[in-house]
């Protein structure tokens, strides 16, 4: 699942080639040809639509067709796949392409789309919250003349994962995180709670997070 820097050529060749398949998202100004045989196509009837509601809420729309040249200087070709989201509450539409190796039918058409759309969960919930909730995982973190900025990026990664475990599992967590309102504001509670206090379990830790209360112990 990759975004439209992908979708060419040579680099969906390759992939064949390792005998792999792909969700391609796609813009009609990068495939200009491509966009050409869909209109072609839809003029003579020769586009398949289909048309399906969701739960009241919204409409999804679609028009695939399958086995079409990828562009007009290379001889791969793909399953075009168009889909137009309604929500029915807000009459807001959105609209997204893809080309892909899997065949599309009925049956296929919407685990397709969920999936072309899957990779804007990993770019949101992924490589945004790195860089942007308080990991600080930028750009810079390049191989460096020793290394360290790798090690520094390998634990930032190992933190990110130890979190998302304890999101999905620890009920304590997820409370914590919940009463904190952001990632950032959390981060940095719990700085200040280590520098604080002394804690005699994770589980007590997460509690004062989730529960504003902090068990004193003796010390001595």
């Amino acid at each position: 699942m990759e975004d439209g820097l992908y979708s060419k050529g040579l680099y969906i060749k390759a992939i064949r080639e390792l005998n792999m398949d792909f969700i391609i998202i796609t813009k009609e100004s990068d495939h200009e040809a491509l966009f050409q045989q869909i209109r072609m196509y839809s003029e003579f009837n020769e586009i398949h639509t289909f048309t399906t509601k969701e739960n009241e809420e919204f409409i999804h729309e679609f028009r695939f067709k399958n086995q079409v040249l990828l562009n007009g200087s290379s001889d791969q070709k793909v399953n075009f796949l168009e889909y137009w989201k309604y929500e029915l509450k807000t009459h807001k539409k959105k609209h997204w392409v893809l080309v892909t190796s899997i065949k599309i039918t009925e049956d296929t058409v919407m685990d397709l789309m969920r999936g072309g759309r899957a990779r804007w969960c990993i770019e949101n919930q992924t490589f945004n919250t790195l860089k942007n909730q308080g990991y600080h995982f930028e750009h810079n973190f390049g191989h460096g003349y020793r290394n360290l900025s790798t090690n520094f990026a390998l634990l930032m990664l190992l933190a990110f994962a130890i979190d998302q475990l304890q999101e999905h599992c620890c009920r304590i967590f997820k409370k914590a995180l919940e009463k904190n309102h952001s990632r950032i504001v959390f981060w940095e509670t719990m700085r200040s709670r280590f520098l604080t206090f002394l804690f005699q379990s994770w589980e007590d830790f997460f509690h004062s997070l989730a529960f504003k209360k902090v068990m004193i112990y003796d010390s001595s």
